[in-house]
């Protein structure tokens, strides 16, 4: 058996064959420990959530709601459904939105989260919508009827530790995973509800989950500066990837194909990564805030990505050049690529929904895979 480890202290345990063998032993990287001042850090990053205060509602619960919140509604969530009609949004004004996606109009509005719609999925066969909140609420919503099929309450020991801040389907429709609840990625029957086995390696809360093309890959990234990878079929850790400096991991993105994860960090970086190694393959700049939403076009070519500098950047995956960005003006926190890969959807700052055409403009042809820098 050998431990293998990259600069990016990456770490996986295989045995003579190759095969990963987490049982017997643990990754190396875990060994150490977050100095004090990392640890305040990511506490600092948890309790301000896109740049959030937290604050008790009427009813005691938890409120995650951005300083000038009276004059904004912030949208934290975007899903297209497979078909390319129809968009879903999720935000600050706890409900999620159903939108036409030929010309921006509100179909539906569905209400039952009691505080902030963090997460948003569509399932891939198209038939129902995964939400999750700042109230701990996973509601698994019919989307043609948009009645509940199912909720989920998740329950901690501390009210702000119960917030469901990524949600993510299995490719057949049939799971759903979700992050946020402490330092788990927990994983529950999408048609009962229940609680299947969960992973747990974090020393931080788990900001974002997502699962590979073929099913048989969960990767999480937290607050702890890692991504893990593990396997769904063998219940184990394959890789935890330390991406050092990076403070915190917000948005983990597969690649179509399922041989490239991307990652964005509150670094301002943007990080693409061989899953399977650990080894990181590019890193792109161009960010000048904290880097929230990732999303790959069909065919892997472009990736987007959103953040609180008031862009929305689209990088060419094979140049790993800017060719396009999109000048929002305020914090962009979700961004989701169409089915078809020629429009991105994103939220603005009064709670509408945005849908642009995606065009190949170097705007900034400067802007290049550089050395690892610093946000302004």
């Amino acid at each position: 058996m050998r431990v293998a480890c990259s600069r990016f202290h990456v770490c996986g345990i295989t045995d003579r064959d190759g095969k990963s063998d987490v049982e017997t032993a643990k990754p190396k990287m875990r060994k150490h420990s977050l100095p004090k001042t990392m640890f305040l850090l990511i506490i600092c990053l948890f309790f301000s959530l896109v740049s959030a205060t937290a604050q008790e509602d009427e009813n005691d619960g938890l409120s995650l709601t951005p300083d000038d919140s009276r004059e904004k509604e912030y949208i934290f969530s975007v899903a297209w459904s497979p078909d390319g009609e129809k968009v879903a949004t999720g935000g600050i004004n706890h409900v999620v939105r159903i939108w036409d996606a030929s010309n921006n109009q509100i179909v539906h509005t569905l209400r039952e989260h009691d505080a902030e719609v963090l997460s948003l999925a569509w399932s891939p066969d198209g038939t129902r919508i995964a939400s999750g909140g700042a109230d701990g609420k996973i509601i698994i919503w019919d989307a043609s009827s948009t009645q509940i099929l199912t909720s989920i309450r998740l329950v901690a020991v501390e009210p702000i530790l119960s917030a469901v801040t990524s949600v993510s389907w299995s490719p057949d429709s049939t799971r759903i995973a979700a992050a946020g609840e402490r330092r788990l990625v927990r994983i529950f029957d999408a048609n009962t509800g229940q609680e299947l086995p969960s992973f747990q390696d974090h020393i931080a809360p788990v900001r974002t989950v997502a699962w590979s093309p073929d099913g048989d890959y969960l990767a999480a990234g937290s607050w702890d500066e890692t991504i893990s990878i593990w396997s769904v079929t063998k219940e184990h850790l394959v890789f935890s990837i330390f991406a050092e400096n990076s403070y915190g991991i917000n948005s983990v993105s597969w690649s179509p194909s399922g041989n490239q994860i991307a990652s964005g960090s509150s670094d301002c970086q943007v990080r693409i990564w061989d899953p399977f190694t650990g080894q990181l393959l590019s890193q792109l700049q161009g960010h000048t805030g904290t880097v929230w939403s990732l999303t790959w076009n069909p065919d892997g070519t472009q990736l987007a990505s959103a953040s609180s500098d008031g862009t929305i950047r689209i990088w060419n995956t094979s140049s790993l050049q800017q060719i396009s960005r999109i000048n929002v003006g305020i914090a962009v926190y979700a961004v989701a690529w169409s089915p078809a890969g020629t429009r991105i959807a994103y939220g603005n700052a009064d709670g509408n929904l945005e849908i642009e055409t995606v065009s190949e403009s170097t705007d900034d042809p400067d802007v290049t895979v550089s050395k690892p820098g610093k946000c302004e």
